[in-house]
């Protein structure tokens, strides 16, 4: 073996700054919610139309439909219960970047579903998120709050997260048939 000489007092401060400061650094990027796009048809299948890839051990916290017609927050599942698809079959875009969109399937748990539903669902590890009006909220270990929400147009359906003036995350879903009542502005 080596020997490690310390010297000096402040040495091991030194040390445990440094420690705390990657350990800060890994738990902030570790934590960060991710927004995308869930789909159910009614039947127990889903999609996730994400903006980057599912990563191992992440979470995902999934809106489901509520008795009412409204969402609901949050049904839980681990990124190993999802199996990556192709996005040939639909028409999904990632607005922001332009790059192509990750499109993963997932069978959902049996009382989950009632009926075709689209929403959002935040990924990411160590978060904990909640619905707050037409928003999903996601608030991680270091305080670190991200919201995002839908909102239709007249051909699709857009998920959109803003980080001050500019969008962080804009993914498109169409929808396949024209939308009478638009909501996005």
């Amino acid at each position: 073996m080596f020997q490690i000489r310390l010297t000096g007092p402040t040495t091991g401060v030194k040390l445990l700054a440094l420690w705390l400061c990657a350990m800060a650094t890994d738990m902030a990027f570790a934590s960060e919610a991710r927004y995308a796009i869930v789909q159910m048809d009614g039947a127990g299948h889903g999609r996730l139309i994400a903006a980057e890839p599912l990563a191992r051990g992440d979470s995902v916290h999934i809106q489901y439909p509520a008795a009412a017609g409204d969402s609901a927050c949050c049904k839980r599942l681990m990124a190993s219960d999802f199996t990556e698809a192709s996005s040939d079959e639909l028409l999904a875009t990632n607005e922001v970047s332009g790059e192509r969109v990750f499109v993963y399937r997932v069978r959902v748990p049996r009382l989950w579903y009632v009926a075709p539903f689209i929403g959002v669902a935040a990924v990411g590890k160590n978060m904990n998120t909640r619905n707050a009006g037409a928003e999903l909220v996601s608030v991680d270990r270091g305080q670190g709050i991200r919201r995002a929400g839908l909102c239709t147009s007249e051909e699709g359906v857009h998920l959109i997260e803003r980080a001050g003036a500019s969008e962080r995350t804009h993914l498109y879903l169409s929808v396949g048939y024209t939308i009478e009542s638009p909501t996005c502005r």
